[in-house]
């Protein structure tokens, strides 16, 4: 075991087509762990490329470097057995498993840049993002904003005057990847409608990319978001993250409760927002320069403070606590929505009928904007079934 063979994490794919097309197998070292009390069955008689870069990385994060070297030990006897591994991780490997390694190689030093970088990097191109959008369709979104967000005033004059910000800077100085927006405030304020509202202003066809921290908890929350590396459970397979950007045609994300990520997620993000681009666990690079993240919590003011780390904060370009509607807005709102169903239901309702419903809503009691929409599709139902308009 004298030569440790590195590979690019961005070539990792094509490399393992390649080898799979020379009858040899690439296999993680988990497969090794999993098996270790029949490592004939999968290294006998067979050529194999033993990827080790799980096993580091978890060594790195404090796992047992003994139990490591006896299953390296019992590996010795296996002659067509080579090790690779994440060239990012080579010099540590060799640090800690220098008693296996004396050197370092690499396997996909003649691969072609540029050829690689067309396959494996996604750009927003077929993407609708708003510093691609035309002059005359941006001239519609103060009023677009204005439309679909009731209330919070202040906050609407900020979010255009920095959506134009961002178009500059990107655009015209190739600056700031990525427009990032913090909201913080109570449930069902409208933090959310803000992503859908740019979302349906760039593509109203296609869904929301939208991740909900509240499902990312655990210590692998950053594998289940990008992927899991190779030689881990579920490794290869597209992770939720790409699969929602992938899905929706415009540039925006919505990330929900992000005070409850896991560390690891947070750093993701910190690096996303600084380069504009990030590469999964498959080695694909998802350029997401242009696009707008918008960022949610529940948390009030002094919490956020409390709960982010500085650098993390200092990369949002707008933070916003979102207040309470004014009974004013809150009936504006009402009346939006209840105006919506009406149309869409074709329905013909007086302005008395209208008031008569929302009154029934008691909308001083609720602030919760989707509290309020519940209860007036529950009493239109209710009041057009009394009339006998169904």
């Amino acid at each position: 075991m004298s030569i440790l063979y590195t590979y690019n994490k961005a070539h990792f794919q094509k490399y393992k087509k390649d080898q799979e097309k020379q009858n040899v197998k690439v296999i993680s070292f988990a497969l090794v762990e999993l098996k270790q009390n029949s490592l004939e069955e999968i290294l006998g008689h067979k050529q194999v490329d033993l990827n080790i870069t799980g096993i580091v990385q978890a060594i790195d994060q404090g796992g047992s470097l003994y139990l490591v070297e006896k299953l390296f030990y019992l590996l010795d006897e296996f002659e067509d057995l080579n090790f690779v591994i994440d060239e990012k991780y080579a010099d540590y490997a060799l640090e800690v498993l220098g008693v296996f390694f004396s050197t370092t190689k690499s396997v996909t030093s003649g691969y072609n840049e540029a050829e690689t970088s067309r396959k494996q990097s996604k750009s927003a191109t077929s993407v609708k993002t708003i510093v691609n959008s035309r002059k005359d369709k941006m001239d519609k979104l103060k009023d677009h904003i204005n439309i679909n967000l009731v209330g919070h005033f202040a906050f609407k004059e900020d979010l255009i005057n920095i959506i134009q910000s961002f178009r500059f800077f990107n655009k015209k100085l190739k600056d700031h990847p990525i427009l990032s927006i913090f909201l913080v405030g109570g449930s069902g304020l409208g933090k959310t409608e803000v992503a859908r509202m740019l979302s349906n202003f760039l593509d109203s066809q296609s869904t929301l990319a939208k991740i909900n921290f509240a499902n990312y908890k655990s210590e692998s929350s950053l594998a289940s978001l990008i992927g899991s590396p190779p030689g881990y459970v579920d490794s290869g397979t597209e992770s939720d993250f790409v699969k929602k950007i992938k899905r929706s045609k415009a540039g925006v994300v919505l990330v929900d409760e992000f005070e409850k990520a896991d560390q690891a997620v947070h750093n993701f993000f910190l690096q996303l927002l600084e380069e504009g681009k990030f590469d999964d666990a498959m080695g694909e690079v998802h350029d997401l320069t242009g696009y707008i993240i918008i960022f949610t919590s529940n948390l009030n003011v002094d919490q956020y403070n409390n709960s982010l780390s500085p650098e993390l904060k200092s990369r949002f370009d707008l933070v916003t606590h979102f207040e309470v509607l004014s009974l004013e807005n809150k009936h504006l709102f009402a009346r939006r929505i209840l105006n919506d169903y009406i149309r869409r239901a074709k329905l013909q309702l007086s302005d008395k009928d209208i008031e008569i419903l929302i009154a029934r809503v008691n909308l001083e009691q609720e602030n919760n904007l989707r509290n309020i929409k519940r209860k007036i599709r529950l009493q239109l139902f209710e009041y057009i079934n009394e009339k006998d308009l169904i």
